[in-house]
């Protein structure tokens, strides 16, 4: 299905250029006083922002402008923290119709007020434009330590760090954020955002002063990025609204100069909200969702006839969740066996963790993954005894990709009599419900595999119990996506699904010969190679995830 888009990011461009702030460690002339020509720097910035923000014609923004320009250099000058804050009170009056960057300025204005000393009013009764006494330095609050302090701060408006004071990066995390960066540079030339901006932000976590203008510029147009993208397939697959918002302003927080450019997505973000209220990931209508207090264990529950979602989120997150997952399940069960099913028994269960670090604690799993499913089978009955999956929320791909993955793999469970699904067929199927540009990341790795002659037999593939050897991983994935699509073309979704419960049972060969008539594996290979190869050579179309 061909989906329209829903608007374009045609109000920014790849050369976005940062407004906030970078501040360095503050140069000093020797071991103790700063520079001489730093404190003349930011002498004359002070009586520069004062001219702005006291004269008839007050100018509070340039006022903003000149005094962050010189933060780096005034190793914690409270005189010239509170004239900033002043210069902030008095913008954030002028941006009543820029809601976003009054946010921003609002949050750098706390961030002063509530530091040492800040908080008490120096200029506060001052009106920009009327005519004022100079405040004496001796009037203003001084921190009974910024005599005694041996370390400038580092740059209060960092959005991972905000007010704190970090230690500079190590030089072996300073060397992780450079190929970080170079990585995450690469991804955004060749426009694939979502990984630029994953990248970005790991190298920001390694070394807070990495990214620079350019770099914090290249990271906030790929977050805007990607919360366009997830609005255009609304209502196909749900939107964490709240989220979305949140994200926008984030990007804000790192770039203020696209303000106008947030505004006007959050704009559209309302009118597609609203135009649609009662329509969830596939356009169907909602499932009734029952949300159960607190239990004993400190989870929050949201549940349909099918999942249960254990969570520590607003309400409406948890129905986000539960409708993608509902509606995934009725997808793939119509798709790849021809009906609804019954409602399951037991209930799947969905735990959402809030972080790398919660979702590894609580599952014992590698905080790097994004999420898993686990199944138990009783061996004899060939019944479901246990259906849970576990998911990262901070994974910007949780509910478009993740989730429907995962819930494809509990649809494909129980389906094959007494067996579980081989893995193949089981990550093949699970991956074409994520979107196509994830999708075509396995089909660049099978175009890889193809050149260095580096496939998995069709013989080995389709006997595996287990996954393989770390290095061959990727080729795995490309080539289990790849034969799934394939057979699925040949015949349709249900053969396939009747292929390989046969083949389970008595034998791939006999299955391929009834269902497919090739008459052996090596057929099936010789087949299959050929259209990869005419995949690759663009005479072909390739394999597509979800539209």
């Amino acid at each position: 299905m061909t989906r329209s888009s829903f608007f374009a990011l045609a109000f920014l461009t790849a050369a976005v250029v940062v407004g906030s702030l970078t501040v360095t460690a503050n140069p000093r002339g020797g071991e103790g006083e700063p520079s001489i020509e730093n404190s003349l720097a930011v002498q004359r910035a002070v009586v520069q922002a004062r001219d702005f923000l006291y004269s008839p014609s007050a100018e509070p923004k340039k006022a903003v402008e000149v005094l962050e320009a010189n933060l780096g250099k005034i190793n914690g000058d409270r005189k010239y923290l509170a004239l900033l804050r002043d210069a902030y009170r008095a913008y954030i009056k002028e941006l009543t119709n820029q809601p976003l960057l009054a946010d921003v300025y609002q949050k750098r204005l706390k961030i002063l007020e509530d530091s040492d000393g800040l908080q008490q009013p120096v200029l506060a009764q001052q009106t920009p434009g009327a005519q004022q006494t100079p405040v004496k330095a001796d009037q203003l609050p001084v921190s009974p330590v910024a005599a005694t302090a041996t370390k400038p701060r580092s740059d209060p408006f960092d959005q991972a760090n905000e007010i704190k004071l970090v230690a500079a990066a190590s030089p072996e995390k300073q060397n992780i954020a450079k190929t970080l960066l170079a990585k995450a540079d690469d991804e955004f030339k060749q426009k694939r955002y979502a990984v630029a901006k994953e990248l970005y932000e790991q190298a920001n976590q390694a070394d807070a002063k990495i990214l620079g203008d350019d770099g914090r510029g290249r990271w906030a147009y790929c977050q805007l990025t990607v919360v366009v993208e997830q609005m255009n397939r609304f209502p196909e697959q749900p939107c964490d609204w709240t989220k979305l918002e949140k994200d926008v302003k984030n990007a804000v927080g790192v770039a203020p100069h696209l303000a106008s450019a947030g505004d006007n997505i959050l704009g559209n973000m309302a009118k597609r909200r609203d135009a649609a209220p009662a329509q969830t990931a596939r356009g169907s209508m909602k499932m009734a969702v029952k949300h159960l207090p607190r239990n004993t264990s400190g989870w929050l529950v949201a549940e349909t006839a099918n999942f249960r979602v254990f969570h520590n989120f607003t309400e409406d997150y948890a129905e986000n969740v539960i409708q993608t997952a509902e509606q995934t399940r009725s997808q793939m069960s119509r798709k790849w066996f021809g009906k609804e099913g019954e409602d399951w028994s037991p209930k799947c269960d969905i735990f959402l963790h809030a972080s790398a670090a919660d979702y590894s604690q609580r599952t014992g799993q590698n905080g790097a993954s994004p999420g898993h499913s686990t199944i138990n089978m009783d061996g004899s009955s060939g019944r479901i005894v246990v259906r849970k999956i576990d998911l990262r929320c901070d994974n910007t791909s949780m509910l478009d990709a993740i989730l429907p993955h995962e819930t494809t793999h509990v649809v494909l469970a129980g389906q094959f009599g007494n067996k579980h699904v081989p893995r193949w067929a089981d990550e093949g199927i699970a991956v074409l419900t994520e979107p196509n540009e994830k999708v075509q990341q396995h089909r660049k790795n099978l175009g890889k595999a193809l050149q260095s002659r580096d496939l998995i037999p069709l013989s080995s593939l389709l006997q595996m119990d287990n996954y393989p050897a770390p290095e061959k991983i990727s080729t795995f994935y490309a080539q289990s996506v790849a034969l799934v699509d394939f057979l699925a073309k040949q015949k349709g979704p249900v053969v396939l699904t009747q292929f390989i419960r046969e083949g389970l049972q008595g034998g791939y060969e006999p299955a391929l010969r009834k269902h497919y008539g090739f008459q052996s594996i090596s057929e099936l290979q010789d087949r299959f190679t050929e259209r990869m190869l005419a995949e690759m050579n663009g005479t072909q179309p390739g394999i597509a995830g979800r539209q």
